[in-house]
């Protein structure tokens, strides 16, 4: 008889336990209940049981374990190459897994970078006691070649094969806008200027864009636009501040920031007709990247990423950071499935489908 009234009180205190776990795990007051993924957000303990967690739905991934100066994704589409803060090149998958990491180190000064479209090819930005340094980096077979240091800003053609850039000499403050092949070949001045910091880009294989990319909030800057042989040379915005674009992947349209009273305000711009569509968002262009569809971007602003679909400003919350973040170098994969920016000198990864 006592064995059985032991027996019982064990089977209601296992019965209880058992009740007030599942209550733990799958009573709806459990979202209260939360831990913090690698961008500090909160992310429900049910979401390991279900999908009620809506951020949990979208993977995160810091793909950087030294930090990144500087990414580009591979021609293929489906690998990310970046240089960390040592100087060091690396692979990774876009969902980070790693597939080259910490190589010798190409120079520990590595600032910034622009990478070939089509080839396993990027011109890197170092910093160092005599100055600012750039150099072509081959990183299919390792070569390296110095870049003229009166060459400033780069951008390269949609083929990879050709590169613009703004030559600028600070002796006697005279420039041009050129083009030539990768390594410096076949070279062709395009167009004189006087203007040094020139943001120069290439949208399409016929048309070339320029700029001063001034960071005086009371000096007015114009947008120009003209042919890969520097003809008909056309004016697109002007009289803008701290002007900030950022071209759609079929070059038929941008958009652009401009700062008004230390308030940015960030406009869409087709350029057919000169159509043009306020956004209504304090941020700048450079914090924003294009989708493939040529419709929707993605921006940075208030510690949120919003989807934004330029044709009828429609905003979309997709994605909350939480902490101080400091995003950078935003990159839509072309499949779209991927957004890729740097946050506080990490390289990250987020799912977007």
């Amino acid at each position: 008889m006592i064995q059985r009234i032991i027996l019982i009180t064990i089977i209601v205190i296992l019965t209880g336990a058992l009740t007030l776990l599942a209550v733990f795990y799958f009573s709806d007051d459990n979202t209260k209940q939360v831990i913090k993924d690698i961008a500090g957000n909160q992310v429900s303990l049910i979401s390991k049981f279900s999908n009620t967690a809506t951020d949990s739905k979208k993977a995160l991934v810091r793909i950087s374990d030294n930090g990144a100066s500087t990414y580009g994704v591979l021609p293929d589409n489906n690998r990310i190459a970046f240089f960390d803060n040592n100087g060091a090149f690396n692979i990774a998958t876009l969902e980070g897994d790693s597939i080259l990491e910490g190589t010798i180190p190409l120079t520990s000064n590595i600032r910034d970078g622009i990478w070939s479209p089509t080839k396993l090819e990027a011109i890197l930005t170092a910093v160092n006691t005599s100055g600012v340094q750039r150099i072509l980096y081959d990183y299919q077979n390792g070569s390296i070649s110095s870049i003229d240091d009166d060459i400033q800003d780069i951008a390269f053609s949609q083929d990879g094969e050709y590169i613009v850039y703004n030559f600028f000499d600070t002796a006697t403050y005279e420039g041009n806008i050129s083009i030539s092949r990768t390594d410096g070949s076949s070279h062709v001045m395009l167009f004189k200027t006087r203007l040094p910091e020139v943001q120069v880009d290439w949208p399409t294989d016929k048309l070339i864009s320029f700029y001063k990319k001034s960071s005086n909030n009371r000096e007015r800057v114009e947008l120009f636009k003209m042919t890969d042989r520097g003809e008909n040379l056309e004016k697109i915005l002007t009289d803008k501040y701290l002007l900030r674009v950022l071209w759609s992947p079929d070059g038929k349209s941008l958009i652009y920031s401009e700062n008004d009273d230390d308030k940015n305000h960030l406009y869409y711009k087709f350029i057919q007709n000169n159509e043009e569509i306020n956004l209504e968002m304090n941020v700048s262009a450079e914090q924003c990247a294009w989708s493939n569809t040529n419709v929707d971007i993605i921006c940075f602003n208030d510690g949120h990423f919003y989807k934004i679909n330029v044709l009828d400003g429609s905003k979309e919350k997709i994605y909350r950071i939480g902490g101080s973040p400091d995003i950078k170098k935003l990159t839509i994969t072309l499949s779209g499935k991927y957004l890729l920016f740097i946050n506080n000198g990490q390289l990250y990864s987020l799912a977007l489908r």
